[in-house]
């Protein structure tokens, strides 16, 4: 039976499995070594990799908190003068104050009411688009009733149809004859020259005017006197006595006031048969509108570029200045059809 078909059979065909084999765990440990030490190197680098970007991070971090710190050092700095004028700013602000400042000034300048009344009106009582309390009227030392009255009589009454107004301009004729409260007026002033400081070095901070050192919510409760003559210009448009031809510019309509728009509305019954509706009559933002996209296709349709104001955002020819009067320059705006 010791023949090549045994030895085969036992050797090489019969079923089998290693129990032990020194080689191969000689192998398996090698690799298994090999393995054990790239996997030790990866964590290395891996940590390595991660304490390279805390460092990095820290660092940057670091130097965030150290520029704010700087950047509120200097605004403090900056906010250091107007620090009780912003004190005077949330009291004039506050309801309680507003009412007890606006009874001072009423009992103050009843005369002086009086006096604007028997000149401008022959003593009658204001008319409704004069007794208006706008939004920040505590920037103006007097009463709204009297520089409303004595804006409209000096400026607006009397003056033929077809003249035009820039009712901007009445800002330094309103400080010279009432004058304005004086920690709101500092206030103001910060704020306008850190807005044109800002425009003049390139950033494209919008309107209204606000200096970054002061809060969002003390930049909005910081009355603007052009805010206020606005409002006025709104009221005498209202009555039929303005309307606005241009950004800032008006132009003279009527001389009698139409007071339909101040009186309170009544309900009406409709009538058989029923009138056909008319269309509501645009409000003074809508007319603003219109009129700055008309002349915005107008200038576009010369194919030549055109100026915008910054302030007002009204657009004009090139070679001529806004009728808001800024000496800040214009933003150039070329048409598609523009060369260059």
């Amino acid at each position: 039976m010791l023949d090549d078909a045994f030895e085969r059979a036992v050797l090489w065909e019969a079923p089998r499995f290693w129990i032990h084999s020194p080689t191969a765990e000689r192998m398996f440990a090698q690799v298994q070594a090999k393995v054990e030490r790239q996997v030790a190197e990866r964590n290395a680098e891996i940590l390595a990799e991660r304490a390279r970007r805390d460092a990095a991070r820290r660092s940057a971090e670091a130097k965030l908190d150290a520029d704010r710190r700087r950047k509120e050092r200097f605004r403090q700095k900056l906010r250091a003068p107007y620090r009780l004028d912003l004190v005077a700013l949330s009291e004039l602000s506050s309801p309680v104050a507003a009412r007890a400042r606006l009874s001072r000034l009423s009992e103050r300048d009843a005369s002086a009411i009086d006096l604007a009344r028997r000149r401008y009106l022959d003593g009658d009582s204001l008319p409704p688009f004069l007794t208006r309390i706008p939004t920040g009227w505590q920037l103006i030392d007097a009463h709204p009733h009297l520089w409303q009255l004595m804006l409209w009589g000096q400026f607006v009454r009397g003056q033929p149809v077809g003249t035009r107004l820039k009712p901007a301009k009445w800002v330094p004729h309103l400080g010279r004859i009432v004058g304005f409260d004086a920690s709101l007026k500092r206030l103001f002033d910060a704020q306008q020259r850190d807005w044109q400081q800002a425009r003049t070095k390139g950033f494209r901070r919008p309107y209204p005017y606000s200096a970054w050192f002061f809060e969002d919510w003390e930049n909005e409760l910081i009355p603007s006197p052009f805010d206020l003559i606005g409002d006025l210009a709104e009221q005498l448009w209202a009555a039929s006595l303005i309307e606005l031809q241009d950004r800032g510019v008006y132009e003279v309509v009527g001389i009698e006031p139409d007071l339909a728009a101040f009186e309170p509305e009544r309900q009406v019954q409709a009538a058989a048969p029923t009138l056909p509706m008319t269309t509501l009559p645009e409000t003074p933002s809508q007319c603003h509108e219109r009129v700055l996209g008309a002349e915005r296709l107008r200038l576009e349709a010369q194919g030549e570029p055109y100026h915008v104001c910054v302030i007002c955002e009204l657009p004009f020819p090139a070679g001529r200045r806004c009728g808001c009067g800024t000496a800040l320059q214009p933003q150039i705006v070329r048409p598609p059809s523009s060369p260059g």
